[in-house]
């Protein structure tokens, strides 16, 4: 996306575990640094802008076994704790919408009380959706948690047409 808008950046670091996730990313970007796993980074850097993706298989509604001792539910809190101690001026989130959902809500509200309890910081979330926020055929609602340094409200993108169909990019 930082391509996209032309946004000069350095890929400090990134943390992945699955094989053909990794062959990806080498190949398509230069991240100075990689992590195998995101719970055992020792003293990460600082960085401006922190982006995590965690792992979504704990809250997908396509996971009919949801495990509330699923040790990839806990990455989720290593990504809040990399915002409290390292204090990035940009941090954005995403997941599935079942991580609203999921046990009744209790690990939704778990992880807004943790945003809301970072110093300093103004975070706001949304349901995005390729097809009406990028031009894409592709309809993968998400939601996403994005927040800044300071008290500024944050802006959320417009809808925008779409002219694309899946035929289209083929």
């Amino acid at each position: 996306a930082l391509d996209a808008l032309g946004i000069p950046y350095e890929h400090v670091f990134c943390s992945e575990m699955w094989e053909p996730a990794i062959r990806y990313i080498r190949a398509n970007h230069r991240a100075k640094r990689m992590y195998r796993d995101m719970s055992d980074r020792e003293d990460p850097p600082t960085v401006d802008l922190y982006v995590c993706g965690f792992p979504c298989q704990p809250v997908s509604r396509m996971n009919q076994k949801k495990y509330t001792d699923d040790p990839r539910r806990d990455l989720m809190w290593h990504t809040v704790d990399y915002i409290r101690t390292k204090r990035p001026k940009y941090w954005v989130m995403e997941n599935v919408l079942g991580l609203q959902r999921v046990d009744k809500g209790a690990v939704w509200r778990s992880l807004v009380d943790a945003l809301d309890a970072l110093e300093g910081y103004t975070w706001d979330y949304r349901t995005l959706d390729p097809c009406v926020h990028a031009d894409s055929p592709q309809s993968r609602p998400r939601v996403y948690l994005c927040g800044r340094l300071g008290d500024t409200r944050l802006e959320w993108p417009e809808a925008v047409p779409l002219t694309k169909r899946a035929v289209d990019l083929l």
